[in-house]
C-alpha cells in the first residue's frame, strides 16, 4: 500500500508540472504484451504430395523448384527478433495464392504475426514479377514451335497447337476499387477481375498469364 501511495503521489506531481511522458511511459510499459514466437514447421517434412497439393496447389517437386528459385532472394539480412526466413515466406504466399483467405489464418497457419503474410505476399509477388521475362515466353523459334506442336499433339492428338488458353474471374474480396470501381464489375455485378491464362503442355510453364478489368473484357 505504501509503494502504491507513493506511485500515485508521483503521478499526481507529474500532472501539476505539466509533465506526462512519465506517466504514459509507465502505463505504457505496464500494458505492453509479451512478444510470442509460433513454431515455424517445414511443409516438406510432414506434406505428402496430397496434402501438398491440397494446401499449395503445387506437387513436393514443384514446390522445391520454386523455393530453390526463390528463396535465395528472400533470405533476411538479420536473424534479429526471429526474422522471417525465405522458406516461411514462399510458404504462406502460396497458401495464399491458393486459398485467397485472410492473412488471420494462414499466418496461424505458418507460424508467424497477422501482419507478416502482407509483407511475405507482396515480397514474393514483386519477385515472381522480376521474374516474368525469364520464365513466361511465348516459342518463337521454328525449333520450339515444332517441338510445341509435337508434344500437345501427344497429348490429345490436335495438330499445329501451339498454346492453349483459358479465362476465369478472380473475385476481388476486400478490395479497395476507388472512384472506378464500377470498371471492375462483371455481368453477374460481382467485383471481379477477368485473368486470361496461356500454357504449354508442360503444368508449371505458363507462356503467358495477364488480368483485365472486368466490365472492359466483358
Amino acid at each position: 500500500m505504501q509503494s502504491c501511495d507513493k506511485f500515485c503521489a508521483k503521478i499526481c506531481k507529474c500532472k501539476q508540472n505539466g509533465s506526462t511522458n512519465f506517466v504514459g511511459g509507465r502505463i505504457a510499459r505496464g500494458l505492453q504484451r509479451e512478444r510470442v514466437f509460433g513454431d515455424r514447421l517445414n511443409p516438406l517434412d510432414s506434406c505428402d504430395d496430397i496434402d501438398m497439393y491440397e494446401r499449395y496447389r503445387f506437387m513436393r517437386r514443384g514446390v522445391m523448384h520454386l523455393l530453390d528459385e526463390l528463396t535465395p532472394q528472400l533470405e533476411p539480412t538479420t536473424r534479429r527478433s526471429h526474422a522471417i526466413d525465405g522458406r516461411t515466406q514462399v510458404f504462406t504466399a502460396l497458401y495464399f495464392y491458393a486459398h485467397g483467405t485472410v492473412h488471420t489464418s494462414h499466418g496461424d497457419h505458418h507460424g508467424i504475426s497477422k501482419a507478416s503474410p502482407s509483407r511475405a505476399v507482396r515480397r514474393v509477388t514483386s519477385l515472381l514479377l522480376r521474374m516474368k521475362p525469364c520464365v513466361i515466353r511465348f516459342p518463337e523459334s521454328e525449333e520450339e514451335v515444332a517441338t510445341t506442336q509435337r508434344e500437345f499433339f501427344e497429348v490429345a492428338g490436335f495438330p499445329r497447337v501451339v498454346s492453349a488458353i483459358d479465362c476465369t474471374h478472380v473475385p476481388l474480396k476486400g478490395s479497395k476499387c476507388g472512384d472506378a470501381d464500377y470498371i471492375y464489375v462483371n455481368r453477374k455485378r460481382q467485383k471481379s477481375i477477368n485473368v486470361q491464362l496461356m500454357c504449354n503442355t508442360r503444368p508449371v510453364q505458363n507462356y503467358k498469364c495477364g488480368g483485365k478489368m472486368a466490365g472492359v473484357n466483358s
